[in-house]
C-alpha cells in the first residue's frame, strides 16, 4: 500500500482539509459511540463473559485505536485533515480543563458558605 502525500495549491484546500478534518472526529466518534452504545445493550442478552469483552472493546479499544488509526494515516496522506482532528481534540481537553476549573471553584464556593 502507498501512501501519498498531497500537496496543497491554495489555502483554501487547507482550510476545506482542515474543516473535513474537524468533521470526521466528530463524526468518528458520535459514530463509535452508538456502537458502543449498541453493544452495551446487546450485551445485556448476553452470558457475562462476553459483556466484560464488549464493554471494555467498544468504550476503550475501539476509540483510541480508530482515532489514533485516523490520525496517523490522514498525517501520511492528507496533513491538515489529521491537523484539524488533532485541534478538535486539543481544543475540547482545553474546554473540559476550563469547565472542570469553574466546578470546581463553585463546589469551593458552595461548601465554603455552608449552601450544600
Amino acid at each position: 500500500m502507498k501512501l501519498q502525500k498531497k500537496v496543497y495549491e491554495t489555502r483554501a484546500e487547507k482550510k476545506k482539509d482542515f474543516i473535513i478534518g474537524v468533521g470526521v472526529f466528530f463524526g468518528l466518534n458520535v459514530l463509535l459511540y452508538l456502537l458502543a452504545a449498541l453493544a452495551s445493550s446487546l450485551s445485556q442478552t448476553i452470558t457475562a463473559d462476553f459483556e466484560l469483552f464488549a464493554l471494555m472493546g467498544c468504550w476503550y479499544i475501539l476509540p483510541f485505536l480508530a482515532n489514533v488509526g485516523a490520525i496517523i494515516y490522514f498525517g501520511l496522506t492528507r496533513s491538515w485533515i489529521a491537523l484539524g482532528m488533532l485541534g478538535t481534540f486539543g481544543a475540547l481537553m482545553l474546554l473540559s480543563l476550563i469547565l472542570s476549573c469553574i466546578a470546581s471553584i463553585v463546589c469551593f464556593v458552595l461548601f465554603s458558605i455552608g449552601g450544600y
